[in-house]
């Protein structure tokens, strides 16, 4: 784990129950990604975070776990449904048991830790009355 990075790639591990394979094959382009992830969240989100916050380690674990997914190293989290209507097929991913993707789960825990402003109106200065 390189300093300020919110995670380990033990986490990841655990969290997406990926292979020691995976892992090992992978390993630099994972602690990269925790690495970028991680400054991301401290650059643009809050500056405090460390390891500890839960809310932190979880939101670097799912991007790093959503991006996996998308360069096909981990099965998706989401099961492949098929229609089939004489010579139409349409196929799109449904949930798994109800759970959230990993992008999801993601974006939840990234929410979790972004300072939001009590009171404010966004619509102030858009030209709204």
């Amino acid at each position: 784990m390189a300093d300020g990075d919110l995670c380990t790639s033990d986490d990841v591990k655990h969290e997406g129950n990926v292979d020691s394979a995976v892992m090992t094959a992978n390993a630099e382009n994972i602690a990269w990604h925790i690495s970028d992830e991680s400054e991301e969240l401290l650059t643009h989100v809050n500056a405090s975070l460390t390891s500890s916050n839960r809310d932190a380690k979880k939101a670097v674990v799912f991007a790093v776990l959503s991006w996996m997914e998308s360069e096909d190293l981990i099965p998706s989290s989401k099961e492949p449904t098929t229609l089939k209507d004489g010579d139409f097929q349409v196929v799109f991913a449904a949930e798994n048991n109800g759970r959230k993707s990993y992008e999801e789960q993601y974006k939840l825990h990234r929410a979790m830790i972004t300072p939001t402003v009590i009171g404010s109106d966004l619509d102030i200065g858009c030209g709204r009355l």
